[in-house]
């Protein structure tokens, strides 16, 4: 076993796994102390590894990113980080009654840490090919950015791949007026009300 010094963690051959294992220490919010090992064929690797996970503990990011799939992360926001929260009832109801459209895609089946910008623009397509009202789009996304923010907070992830998504834009509506003959229509069959005067 290899030490190395000003707390830097140690790496040594595993003979077991036939890799080398660079291990370090780190002190939990609890007080507690966990070790962390990181496997490589060459101990270059294996340190490098290691000094990732140094950096992660230095920044105040999860060492491992959770191996945790989306759709298990939604279904356990929603029972308690949705509920607990300040939102209106109404908005609850309405982002569970919408992430069932993230539980039936095959992003949800996706590690949480592995989720791409790609993949959740392609899941936007899939839902607008649906013809998925712009606004539910929107709050669809807004579920996806809760959840990235929660599992960032919990230290489930340590970067939120929504950040390189842009939100789903506004539906734009023609603005509608009345013709010529609808308005000459109007007036014609206002002759004998009293707010004639204000149609003119």
């Amino acid at each position: 076993l290899k030490r190395r010094t000003n707390g830097e963690g140690s790496v040594r051959y595993n003979t077991a796994k036939n890799l080398y294992e660079a291990r370090f220490q780190a002190r939990l919010d609890d007080g507690s102390v966990k070790r962390y090992s990181f496997y490589g064929k060459t101990s270059k690797e294996a340190l490098e590894k290691m000094r990732e996970g140094q950096k992660r503990v230095k920044q105040d990011r999860p060492v491992v990113d959770a191996r945790l799939r989306l759709g298990d992360w939604l279904t356990e926001w929603s029972e308690n980080a949705l509920e607990l929260s300040e939102r209106k009832q109404t908005t609850k109801d309405l982002y569970r009654t919408l992430a069932k459209h993230i539980l039936n895609h095959p992003i949800a089946s996706k590690e949480l840490t592995k989720v791409l910008p790609n993949q959740i623009d392609k899941f936007f397509n899939d839902l607008k090919a649906r013809e998925l009202s712009a606004s539910s789009m929107r709050n669809v996304y807004a579920i996806l950015s809760a959840l990235f923010t929660d599992a960032m907070r919990e230290k489930k992830l340590s970067e939120n791949p929504l950040a390189q998504v842009s939100r789903p834009k506004r539906a734009r509506t023609e603005a509608k007026y009345l013709t010529a003959s609808e308005v000459r229509h109007i007036l014609e069959n206002a002759q004998n009300l009293r707010y004639r005067t204000a149609l003119q």
